[in-house]
C-alpha cells in the first residue's frame, strides 16, 4: 500500500493509480493503495481528476455495492 506499506492482499478492495512519465513515452508507474488507506491530500487529487464526483471512480472486478459504497464515501469525505 502507498500509504501505510502494508501489503494488500489479493482480493482486498484497492484503489489503484496510474501515473504517466511525459518525459518517457509509454512508461507507467502503478500505485496501489487499501480501499481504507484514503487521507484527504489522495482524495482531493482523486476528487479533481474525476470532476469532484466520486461516482466517476471506476470500478474493476466483482467488487460488493457496499464495498464500492464504503470507498466513495471516504473519497467525499
Amino acid at each position: 500500500c502507498r500509504a501505510c506499506k502494508r501489503l494488500v492482499a489479493r482480493g482486498a478492495v484497492r484503489l489503484v493509480t496510474l501515473a504517466v512519465v511525459s518525459e518517457r513515452p509509454r512508461r507507467v508507474t502503478t500505485f496501489v493503495r487499501h480501499g481504507t488507506c484514503v487521507n484527504a491530500a489522495f482524495a482531493a487529487h482523486v476528487l479533481k481528476a474525476k470532476d469532484g464526483d466520486a461516482e466517476k471512480v471506476s470500478v474493476v472486478g466483482s467488487v460488493s455495492a457496499d464495498a464500492v459504497e464504503s470507498v466513495r464515501a471516504l473519497l467525499r469525505r
